[in-house]
């Protein structure tokens, strides 16, 4: 517990950081976006599965706990239709192959309307063909509703609306590669698409594709577990695994 404290308390310092180093009154002005959407919740995945449903309204009342909902730190609760649009049509071809993304739309549909927990790749932490990534009917829309909501957030960062944006959505995504087991893993790690390299790949897309036109960007993964996922798609200068 001493060192979940001791985590958390570097987190928010670098918030801090960011905050004031990149914000001014002409960019970002100190804000910091909390962006949601409740369809994230219709991936729904086994009772006993470190990755549920109940880990989002957790990641809500702790913003909120931090200020979220205020003109600091506004929350938005649901993302702007726009952007799943473009998450779709455009942004998740560049991160996924398409035989990936056909696979895991069709595999999704076929799930019987109240079956939940249902297993969406065959990958085990044994390597034995277990069931680590499961999900619903809704885990498709969950997960191109956390890619859309990455790219908001984007959105609002380079249009000055906020220094920095935090994402809270689910099914996570940086295990997610190209296809499935990045890296030739075991496991796809609960993960489905890669919201945090579509949102690289949005950032660094020419304006002419309907990107935001940056040079370059960085992701720094600081999950206990490398982000073979990123690692495995080609929309990175940088990687820094803390």
């Amino acid at each position: 517990m001493e060192f979940v404290h001791d985590w958390r308390k570097a987190c928010e310092r670098l918030y801090r950081i960011i905050g004031a180093k990149f914000s001014s009154n002409g960019f970002g002005r100190g804000v910091t976006a909390i962006i949601t959407d409740i369809r994230c919740n219709g991936h729904i995945t086994a009772e006993d599965s470190f990755e549920r449903s109940v880990r989002l309204p957790a990641a809500i009342k702790g913003s909120k706990l931090a200020g979220a909902g205020t003109l600091r730190v506004p929350l938005i609760s649901k993302v702007s239709e726009s952007y799943l649009v473009v998450a779709e049509k455009q942004i998740l071809p560049k991160a996924h192959n398409t035989s990936y993304l056909r696979k895991m739309k069709n595999k999704i549909a076929a799930i019987p309307a109240n079956t939940t927990g249902f297993p969406l790749t065959d990958d085990s932490d044994e390597g034995s063909g277990g069931e680590d990534t499961r999900g619903s009917r809704g885990s498709y829309v969950a997960a191109v509703t956390a890619v859309a909501a990455s790219l908001q957030g984007v959105d609002m960062i380079v249009g000055s609306q906020c220094v920095n944006a935090f994402c809270a959505v689910r099914p996570p995504g940086h295990h997610a590669g190209k296809e499935l087991r990045a890296m030739n893993a075991i496991s796809n790690g609960f993960c489905i698409f890669n919201a945090a390299a579509c949102a690289a790949i949005y950032a660094v897309s020419p304006l002419s594709e309907g990107g935001r036109g940056l040079r370059r960007v960085v992701v720094i993964d600081f999950d206990v577990h490398h982000g073979n996922g990123e690692a495995t798609i080609p929309c990175l200068h940088v990687l820094v695994n803390i």
